[in-house]
């Protein structure tokens, strides 16, 4: 999933009054961070012009991957629960990359209250939604997540959503787990967490749900485990990938020809009550070969290799369909 148009093209009319060296510049070293600093607790993007280069070049990947999550998610959940969303809390919204996802996705959407403690990047996603038609429906607070998120208990106010997405891996491990409590205590329904498909996010967040589990949360994507145990081995990590599309601002400032990359998250999705968790799920691009597809599938039992024959017709049908990510029987 892409951008809205109107964000995209609110991002260039900023960008094209910055110095354009300068912002490449700044794209170079946002990314150096999010490679070596990512997950250290740090602090990524505080600066004005560096929250110009995120909303150019992470922006879009950051709702592609806020957008496939959210849409495998209520495919575990099934229709109702699409039905039955209409408040959201987004902690750590950054530039509001989560607002326009769950407003393609979620056609009871009410209000969705952003949380950002960075004042440039609260005053960048109120631009650029602006325009989109949420800004009705957009509540902007400017805090730390974790001491709004204990302000809004102490309110009494609850979400049916609670996301944060990209966020959990700046904060220390004991801040982070306190924050996933005060999550599900928000939540009404359902609670989404997603971080980089790199092995640092796929530990935080196999630690957070130990957590959510602890809260009384039920685990219903991707897991096919569910509640149990993950299977994956110590070597290993579970993680997605979608494809975001890139404009001619993205590849000048990405300094590449490629009109596309692939951003690979990892994600967690626990909801109140029991749910039904994906009989299987495929962990890797399918291969395909003359009359037979290979698969690599979570099973919730552990991770297994299978290989479906053009001779099963309904199957290969929909194994020729499926891509990395997928629910498959």
């Amino acid at each position: 999933m892409d951008l809205p148009m109107s964000c995209r093209a609110a991002i260039e009319a900023r960008a094209a009054e910055m110095d354009m060296q300068k912002l490449k510049n700044a794209v170079s070293v946002m990314t150096a961070k999010y490679k070596e600093e990512s997950g250290h607790g740090k602090r990524l993007v505080t600066e004005e012009l560096a929250v110009m280069a995120y909303a150019a070049v992470r922006m879009p990947a950051t709702f592609g991957a806020v957008s496939t999550a959210l849409a495998w998610t209520l495919e575990t959940l099934a229709e109702r629960d699409t039905q039955s969303i209409g408040t959201v809390l987004d902690l750590g919204a950054g530039t509001g990359a989560g607002a326009f996802a769950v407003g393609e996705l979620l056609p009871s959407l009410s209000c969705i209250t952003c949380v950002e403690r960075e004042t440039a990047m609260r005053r960048m996603g109120e631009t650029l939604l602006k325009d989109s038609g949420l800004t009705g429906k957009t509540e902007w607070i400017t805090g730390d997540a974790a001491e709004t998120a204990d302000a809004l208990i102490r309110s009494g106010r609850k979400f049916d959503l609670v996301m944060a997405s990209y966020m959990t891996n700046e904060m220390a491990p004991a801040a982070r787990r306190e924050l996933y409590r005060k999550m599900c205590t928000l939540s009404l329904g359902l609670v989404l967490l997603i971080e980089p498909g790199t092995p640092v996010g796929f530990s935080i967040l196999r630690d957070a749900k130990t957590i959510l589990l602890g809260e009384g949360m039920t685990i219903c994507a991707p897991c096919p485990a569910g509640c149990g145990n993950c299977p994956m081995d110590d070597d290993d990590w579970c993680h997605f990938t979608c494809r975001v599309q890139r404009g001619k601002l993205h590849k000048f400032l990405k300094g590449g020809d490629v009109p596309y990359e692939d951003e690979k998250f990892s994600y967690l999705a626990a909801a109140r009550g029991e749910t039904i968790p994906a009989p299987a799920r495929i962990l890797r691009h399918p291969i395909t070969e003359p009359g037979k597809i290979g698969l690599t599938l979570c099973t919730g039992s552990g991770k297994t290799a299978e290989t479906v024959y053009r001779r099963d017709k309904a199957r290969f049908t929909r194994a020729r369909k499926a891509d990395c990510g997928d629910q498959f029987e």
